[in-house]
């Protein structure tokens, strides 16, 4: 056998390897794993997804040299888990769906054009393992996601309802409602906008409609995408930051608002916390006024909206309404969305280390700024709390007076309240 290099070689593989991932027979105890070049994720020997192309793949000598060669980890074989001889993989995945993956791509890549901002996918580390579960619309996204990227079909309705203990049409009544596409939709504009990404990368329009999993050409080229696959290669035409809105409450039926977020091509910019709609827009505006921002809701269906600006809508109102319902999902979110965070490098400091925080736990500002050793800075630790750009996510609302007031809070000391009822577990639906 062939021993590849650390950067991945295509000559390594021999035939003994091939003729075994063909076969879909692992190597017990062989740290030796291969990437696909068109897709950017690696796998073990023996994983249960399709085979690529033989000139597609690359083989490393572990784990290590695939992440370094810039690989994502396959959500199907999960490359970096020690293997379980006694608990296949497909076992431990259908027990636990919705726990985040090592390396797995959970956020969509989306590759908008025209009106609408894009978002890059991100991986989540190993010591995400461990999130929390998430409520099913985001444990549905995350298995539409699986799906999709190890080039498995769409799970059917029936199954998804079937897992989750529920109905086929409240699942499909439910998702819909809260995140504006059916999970058919979601899954297909999943698949288009990995054919829209491939293209982007300077791939063929026919080796992009095999990569991506679709049957004929014909469903490439389907009105979904709203732009030829010619016109996709040429690449977008400027950059706008898209505003996003979604109702929500933190688990406390009387406690409800509206969650807004802004985005632009590289990530969340602001997440805003407000009384109403109109009052979200305002404050995203407000926040960055220079900015061409265009809006997209849930409920809008018509042909002029590009799909990516409702799939991104869907994806991460699934996440943000979690984080609403769930605040110790806080951390797992932070590794997995793509942010755009703008700020001095102490602003930056004093977020982080928020992050850093326990959900159900609270500290002063004075302790805030001693865990940054600046113990005389507390007011300009307080003034970087109140211009936190991202609501709940970055936990401001866990810092509090020395006399253990609430204090401030930029979206309302109400608010404040409540979330912070809510991670103590004093108040319950």
């Amino acid at each position: 056998m062939t021993a590849p290099t650390a950067a991945g070689d295509a000559q390594g593989c021999d035939e003994a390897i091939w003729q075994r991932l063909l076969a879909r027979q692992p190597i017990a105890g062989e740290a030796l794993r291969y990437g696909v070049i068109t897709t950017g994720i690696f796998c073990r020997i023996g994983c249960p997804s399709p085979a690529p192309r033989r000139d597609n793949l690359r083989l490393f000598a572990d784990c290590h040299a695939a992440r370094a060669a810039g690989m994502r980890a396959c959500r199907r074989c999960h490359p970096e888990q020690s293997e379980k001889p006694d608990r296949p993989q497909a076992v431990e995945q259908t027990r636990h769906p919705v726990r985040a993956t090592p390396g797995a791509p959970t956020m969509p890549e989306l590759n908008a054009s025209h009106s609408c901002a894009s978002t890059a996918a991100s991986s989540i580390p190993a010591d995400a393992a461990s999130a929390p579960a998430s409520p099913w619309p985001l444990a549905v996204c995350r298995q539409l996601e699986q799906a999709v990227a190890a080039g498995e079909p769409t799970p059917t309705l029936a199954s998804l309802a079937a897992e989750h203990g529920i109905s086929a049409s409240h699942l499909q009544r439910r998702f819909t409602t809260l995140l504006g596409l059916s999970p058919s939709e979601y899954s297909a504009g999943l698949r288009q906008m990995q054919f829209h990404a491939l293209l982007e990368e300077g791939h063929g329009v026919t080796e992009a409609i095999i990569t991506a999993g679709y049957r004929s050409s014909s469903r490439a080229y389907a009105r979904r995408g709203g732009i030829t696959p010619s016109a996709r290669r040429s690449g977008g035409q400027g950059e706008d930051l898209l505003a996003l809105h979604w109702p929500c409450r933190f688990g406390i039926p009387e406690q409800s608002c509206w969650l807004s977020a802004g985005l632009s091509a590289r990530g969340v910019v602001v997440i805003q916390l407000s009384d109403s709609r109109e009052a979200g827009q305002q404050a995203l505006e407000a926040r960055l006024p220079k900015a061409n921002w265009q809006q997209m809701e849930a409920d809008e269906q018509d042909g002029n909206t590009h799909a990516a600006s409702r799939l991104l809508h869907a994806s991460l109102g699934a996440r943000l309404l979690a984080l609403c319902e769930q605040p110790e999902t806080s951390h797992a979110l932070l590794l997995e969305l793509p942010l755009d965070v703008r700020g001095t490098a102490f602003q930056l400091s004093v977020w982080q280390q928020l992050n850093a925080t326990v959900s159900g736990d609270t500290l002063t500002y004075r302790q805030l700024a001693e865990a940054l050793e600046r113990p005389t800075a507390s007011r300009a630790v307080a003034n970087a709390c109140g211009a936190n750009p991202l609501a709940l996510l970055t936990p401001c609302h866990r810092v509090v007076r020395g006399d253990g007031g609430l204090g401030g809070y930029r979206w309302g000391v109400p608010l404040k309240q409540a979330r912070l009822a809510q991670e103590s577990g004093t108040r319950r639906e």
